[in-house]
């Protein structure tokens, strides 16, 4: 576990897309420092986390409404049921940091976190069934679950695909400040104009010898 340039700590999964150019400069020691002292998340970001957690759960009720059309349950059954999996779910994608906004929108951390948590639900659902021996659980271990993965992996490509929207028009974007020698700056600054959809602003560089390059040449400069 380490913490990163935003003063998040983050496990090996949760590295952003954007390390990759820090990975290609690690030798030429740069790092990024956030633009704002506020370590409260933005405002777009809550709303991308209330957006994902009601996609998530809106996947778990219209499987378990399609269940209803091609299982053999009852109503009643399936209404009791669709509830008891949706709270199991809520829970074990909380468990699984799903939800977390450190890799929301981010790399393919998001979505393994995703899979975990409906594992990880249609596991306690199987034990509770088997406990119980209630073969009506098996449908929703088997069926349900795993169709309620699939449409909340699309819903999540769809929040995605519309905050690279928003981002490459210059909307949702986090302010930092890179820290390094003046190559591997500009280098990540050339980086971040070819993928803004990345997020990432840089707003001003730090350098050893204080030092200007033409890629930084337009912000404040300290060393």
């Amino acid at each position: 576990m380490s913490k990163d340039a935003l003063g998040v700590n983050r496990g090996r999964e949760g590295h952003l897309p954007i390390q990759r150019a820090l990975r290609r400069h690690r030798d030429r020691r740069i790092s990024l420092l956030p633009g704002q002292p506020e370590a409260r998340c933005p405002r777009w970001q809550r709303s991308y986390r209330r957006a994902a957690i009601v996609l998530d759960m809106i996947a778990v009720a219209v499987s378990s409404a399609l269940y209803s059309l091609w299982g053999t349950a009852d109503d009643q059954v399936v209404l009791a049921m669709g509830a008891t999996v949706l709270v199991m779910t809520a829970c074990a994608l909380g468990v699984a940091r799903a939800w977390d906004p450190v890799v929301l929108g981010h790399g393919s951390a998001e979505f393994s976190r995703l899979l975990r948590g409906f594992l990880g639900a249609a596991v306690v659902v199987a034990l509770v069934s088997l406990a119980s021996q209630l073969p009506a659980g098996r449908p929703w271990v088997f069926g349900v679950l795993p169709i309620a993965g699939a449409l909340a992996t699309f819903g999540r490509l769809g929040l995605r695909w519309e905050l690279h929207r928003r981002r490459r028009a210059g909307a949702a974007m986090v302010q930092v400040l890179a820290v390094g020698t003046e190559d591997a700056v500009a280098a990540l600054v050339a980086q971040t104009r070819r993928a803004p959809y990345e997020g990432w602003t840089i707003t001003g560089a730090c350098t050893p010898t204080g030092a200007e390059k033409a890629a930084v040449r337009s912000w404040p400069m300290c060393r």
